[in-house]
């Protein structure tokens, strides 16, 4: 069994180290963090295409990212997606009102320019994390790719990716009922309709809150 793990946004490949250690240790597992690339959506769509994954587990922007290749590609015999606080758009729209201010994320643009290391740590104190963890950053922390990351989640709207994609191949999205990053509001919003897979506490990073749910969430699936 080959799993592929993809990392949200400013995080590297140790987010998913307490999960991993809940899988089959025969099984192999491959960790993508988008946030080390300087062209994450053609490297991880080389991934994808060449990786014969038999399970992809997507963090928050990973999952993003994934959905977009997922149809992008036209992968209607993709592997098993699961989804872990993630979503279809981020910023708030005019149809989406459960949205991120796109103030806010400008403004975290503007403190990757002033003092990064902070901007991290107080992303990660948000995320749920009492003290920041730097071995949990992308490495290294280049700003043009963290801003990379943030203009995608400005402007991508997946909503109908998602729509497509559902009925292509198994999804499921996990998500937590405190998630400050991915309020619960916006996840219901992006996945309206669907079955959600709710985990109560854990905040935004389940792979390391909650391994052994996602690991669970997993082996459903597939």
């Amino acid at each position: 069994m080959k799993i592929l793990c993809i990392s949200g946004w400013s995080l590297g490949e140790a987010l998913w180290e307490p999960f991993i250690r809940q899988l089959n240790p025969e099984w192999e597992v491959s960790c993508f963090a988008p946030s080390e690339q300087d062209d994450p959506v053609d490297d991880l769509g080389v991934l994808l295409l060449m990786g014969g994954f038999d399970a992809v587990v997507a963090h928050s922007w990973g999952g993003a990212l994934a959905l977009k290749l997922y149809s992008g590609l036209q992968l209607e015999e993709g592997p098993p997606l699961l989804l872990c606080n993630s979503f279809t758009c981020f910023a708030r729209k005019a149809d989406l009102a459960e949205g991120v201010e796109p103030r806010v994320i400008r403004r975290m643009i503007r403190g990757l320019d002033a003092d990064p290391q902070k901007l991290l740590g107080d992303f990660q104190k948000q995320a749920g994390l009492e003290t920041v963890d730097r071995a949990l950053m992308a490495d290294p922390v280049e700003r043009d790719r963290l801003v990379q990351g943030l203009n995608a989640m400005l402007e991508d709207d997946l909503r109908k990716h998602w729509s497509l994609q559902k009925d292509r191949q198994a999804v499921a999205v996990l998500a937590s009922d405190n998630d400050l990053i991915v309020p619960k509001a916006l996840t219901e919003a992006c996945f309206e309709g669907e079955t959600l897979q709710w985990i109560k506490g854990g905040g935004h990073l389940l792979p390391l809150s909650n391994p052994q749910g996602c690991a669970e969430a997993l082996l459903s699936l597939l």
